[in-house]
């Protein structure tokens, strides 16, 4: 595996990853059935991070990490534009119904709203990934209290049995558990591991966020869980790819080195597929450039 510096080798891909944002910024705003939201602009102010603007905006720290690898995430200064990828194509592997929770980016999408809604998720860590199925909401708790599982204990001995109501829970103030499983979507007392494979497979959220999902969900409702890091929309005429940080990115971002990104076999022949009676206008270079730089956010492929 080829290393380098992070932020050495962005800084080679900066000119195009700010050309195909520009491209983006140019574009009309797009509140379709296949694509939501707007990209924006954020201007820091002084003692900004990643972490607090991520949970000002409901944005998870990789997202941040991809659409602004040039950007030291705990050193922002006053001034400095940081691009909020909040335009994003909604995931097709799974109904447009309930909760859809896709772990390919990290966010979770409220269809039980229109237009539909979505936030941050953190998801499990490499060990114990979050699992991909079909679940529904089985109990909703405020102010949930927290037993470490056998496993948990016997791998941190300093963990207490069990973690009642308050700032020490993990679960945070907010707990949907999922029906016949151990998992559940929750809140957090570390919202820094929003945005980040930190768990042990449960779906963490803002706390802001959980508590307004909480709001509005009823038991029942059924949630699915995919995974979706790729996604291809149509729409006026142009196709629209969005690439999100596969494992080995995301990591990379969290430990300041990069290595080469491959392009997962089937993305082409997909892309051909879902563009249709477009593929002949596709740009296959500006294809390259997104499955490389995986920004997160949708980018027309489209000439």
């Amino acid at each position: 595996m080829r290393e380098r510096s992070l932020r050495t080798f962005f800084m080679t891909q900066k000119i195009a990853r700010f050309v195909l944002f520009a491209l983006l910024l140019l574009s009309p705003t797009l509140v379709h059935a296949q694509m939501i939201g707007e990209d924006k602009i954020y201007v820091a102010q002084e003692g900004d991070t990643f972490p607090s603007i991520g949970e000002a905006h409901s944005i998870g720290f990789v997202a941040l990490r991809a659409a602004n690898p040039d950007i030291a995430p705990w050193e922002l200064k006053a001034g400095k534009e940081v691009i909020l990828p909040n335009r994003t194509i909604l995931p097709e592997s799974a109904p447009h119904k309930g909760l859809v929770v896709n772990i390919g980016e990290m966010r979770i999408y409220d269809f039980t709203q229109s237009p539909p809604k979505y936030y941050a998720i953190g998801i499990g860590r490499e060990a114990q990934k979050t699992p991909a199925g079909a679940y529904k909401v089985g109990a909703k708790v405020k102010n949930p209290t927290w037993r470490p599982t056998e496993r948990m204990l016997a791998e941190d001995p300093e963990l207490k049995p069990v973690y009642p109501p308050g700032p020490d829970n993990p679960l945070g103030t907010r707990a949907l558990y999922l029906a016949d499983s151990l998992y559940r979507i929750h809140g957090t007392n570390k919202p820094w591991g929003v945005g980040r494979r930190a768990s042990s497979g449960c779906i963490r959220m803002y706390p802001a966020d959980i508590e307004a999902v909480y709001d509005r969900i009823p038991t029942g409702t059924p949630v699915h869980i995919i995974s979706e890091p790729i996604k291809v929309a149509v729409e006026n005429g142009d196709v629209w790819l969005e690439a999100h940080p596969d494992e080995i990115m995301a990591d990379a971002y969290e430990n300041d080195f990069v290595t080469d990104m491959k392009v997962p076999d089937g993305t082409l022949q997909m892309i051909t597929e879902r563009a249709g009676d477009l593929r002949g206008k596709i740009d296959w270079a500006k294809v390259r450039d997104v499955l490389l730089m995986r920004p997160g956010y949708p980018v027309k492929i489209t000439s």
